[in-house]
């Protein structure tokens, strides 16, 4: 798959998802990731199996796991779990302040 395919694949994912932008914009915020690597945790926190996030973003599985092993360091946690909880408790405070 050429890049130009890769983007529109990964543009057609996040349209269709809207709260997958909101969850990456929050991550990537507070997490201090790339716009890359927050999309992979937000999609593991829907999907939690690389493999299949690689496939809804049209990347390779070494991509991927690459990039959520950079999140790992730099959230500094130590498992796919750890970095799972830590994100889905972040979205869950930022969704209470928001409404609030």
């Amino acid at each position: 798959m050429n890049n130009m395919n890769k983007s529109i694949s990964t543009l057609v994912v996040e349209e269709e998802l809207p709260e997958h932008g909101r969850k990456t914009a929050v991550l990537r915020e507070h997490l201090e990731l790339t716009s890359a690597e927050a999309s992979i945790v937000a999609h593991f926190l829907a999907r939690p199996e690389l493999t299949a996030v690689a496939r809804m973003r049209g990347a390779s599985y070494q991509t991927v796991r690459n990039q959520f092993k950079s999140a790992m360091q730099k959230t500094e946690t130590h498992s796919q779990a750890e970095l799972a909880l830590k994100a889905e408790r972040l979205l869950v405070s930022a969704a209470q302040s928001a409404r609030y």
